[in-house]
C-alpha cells in the first residue's frame, strides 16, 4: 500500500509496456535515442500513477489490480513528455541522473557528424519529436483504459479529466516561461502557476481520473480537488525552498538551479520582500547566471539569514496541515485514507 511497495508493482509493468510500444527503429542513431528515452522514463517518484490507482480501487485488494494500469501509464507518459520538453526550455543538462534528451542526441550526432554545424538545433528538434512520440503513446494508453469502462459517461468523464490535466500543465509551463521575463511576480500569480504545473497536474487530476474509473461521485471528486490542491502546493513550495537551502544540498538537490534559471518562486518572493539593498544586489547579480560553489554558499546564507527559506517551509507546513484536516473527514475508503496519510508524512519529512 505504501509508495515504495507500489513502485515494485508499477515499475516492471511500465518498463514492459515501454519495451512493447516504444519500438526501436532500424536506424542506429534513432534506436539509441529511443533507448535513452526509456532510461529517462524509467525513473521518478511515480506520484501520479500511485494516486490514480489508489483512487481507482474499490478495495485494498484492487489497489494492485491491473485494470487501471493503462490510465496510470498514460499520466506517467504525459509526465515524461513534459520533462523532455521542459529540459529544452530550461536548457537542462541532466534528467534523472541521465543526460537530458536534447543534449544526449546532440552528442550522439556529433559522433557520426563531427564537422556538422548547429548540432544543438538537431538535438532540440529530435527531442521535441521524441516528446511528441511519448505524448502519442499516452493518448493510446488512455484509449486502452477507456475500453475497460462500462459506460459512455464514465469514458467521457475520464477523458475530459485527462484533457484538463494536459491543458493545465501546458498553461502552467507557459506562465513559467512568461514569468522569466518579469522582474516581479506576486504571490497570487505564483500560486496560480504552481497549481497548474504541480498541484492539479500531479495530484488533483490523477486522483480524479482514478475516481472516475472507480465510479465515485461528486463528493469524492471534490475531495480530490481540495486535498490535491493543498498537498501539491505544499510539495512545490517545500521543493523550491530545498533548492536554495543546505537541507536541499544534503538531499542531493541541484542547489540554486532556480536562481540560475531566473525562476520566480515563493521563496524568492519572500527573499525580495525582506532583503536589504546589498542582499537585493546579491540576488540580482546571480539571476540567470552560472554560479560557482562559493556563489551558491553566499546565497544559501543570505536566504537563511533573511528568513526566506524558513518562511517558505512554514508556508508548506500550513498547507500540509490543511491537507491533513481535509483527509480526516474525507468521503473515501479507510485504506485510501491510510495510504494518503502515510504519503503526507513521507512528503513532509522527506528531508529527514
Amino acid at each position: 500500500m505504501s509508495l515504495a511497495s507500489y513502485l515494485d508493482f508499477f515499475n516492471p509493468r511500465f518498463e514492459a509496456y515501454l519495451n512493447e510500444h516504444l519500438l526501436s527503429l532500424p536506424e542506429p542513431r534513432l534506436e539509441d535515442m529511443i533507448t535513452h528515452t526509456k532510461k529517462i522514463l524509467s525513473g521518478g517518484k511515480r506520484f501520479r500513477p500511485y494516486l490514480l490507482q489508489l483512487m481507482a480501487a474499490r478495495s485494498e485488494e484492487e489497489f494492485f489490480d491491473e485494470t487501471s494500469l493503462p490510465a496510470a501509464f498514460a499520466v506517467e507518459m504525459i509526465h515524461g513528455f513534459a520533462l523532455i520538453h521542459d529540459d529544452i526550455m530550461d536548457k537542462s543538462e541532466m534528467r534523472r541522473s541521465e543526460k537530458s534528451a536534447h543534449l544526449y542526441i546532440e552528442e550522439r550526432y556529433a559522433k557520426d557528424f563531427p564537422n556538422a554545424i548547429d548540432l544543438a538545433h538537431i538535438g532540440v528538434s529530435q527531442a521535441i519529436l521524441l516528446g511528441d512520440l511519448v505524448f502519442s503513446l499516452a493518448e493510446g494508453a488512455l484509449c486502452d483504459q477507456a475500453a475497460h469502462q462500462d459506460s459512455f459517461e464514465a469514458r467521457k468523464a475520464m477523458r475530459n479529466c485527462f484533457q484538463q490535466l494536459k491543458w493545465e500543465v501546458m498553461m502552467g509551463q507557459m506562465l513559467d516561461v512568461d514569468f522569466m521575463l518579469r522582474d516581479k511576480v506576486d504571490k497570487v500569480a505564483l500560486e496560480q502557476k504552481t497549481f497548474l504545473k504541480t498541484a492539479s497536474y500531479s495530484m488533483v487530476r490523477p486522483m480524479q481520473i482514478g475516481a472516475h474509473i472507480a465510479g465515485f461521485g461528486p463528493e469524492v471528486l471534490e475531495f480530490c480537488s481540495e486535498f490535491g490542491r493543498a498537498t501539491g502546493l505544499a510539495f512545490q513550495i517545500q521543493d523550491d525552498a530545498f533548492n536554495v537551502s543546505r537541507q536541499g544540498e544534503l538531499m542531493g538537490k541541484d542547489i540554486m538551479s532556480d536562481v540560475e534559471g531566473a525562476q520566480h518562486t515563493l521563496v524568492r518572493l519572500f527573499y525580495e520582500q525582506q532583503a536589504d539593498e546589498k542582499q537585493q544586489q546579491l540576488l540580482k547579480d546571480a539571476l540567470g547566471s552560472e554560479l560557482s560553489q562559493a556563489d551558491k554558499e553566499s546565497l544559501m546564507d543570505a536566504f537563511e539569514t533573511i528568513g526566506a527559506t524558513q518562511a517558505a517551509f512554514n508556508e508548506a507546513d500550513v498547507l500540509y496541515d490543511e491537507a491533513q484536516e481535509i483527509l480526516k473527514n474525507a468521503p473515501i475508503l479507510d485504506f485510501q485514507r491510510r495510504a494518503l496519510s502515510d504519503l503526507l508524512i513521507t512528503l513532509r519529512n522527506r528531508h529527514n
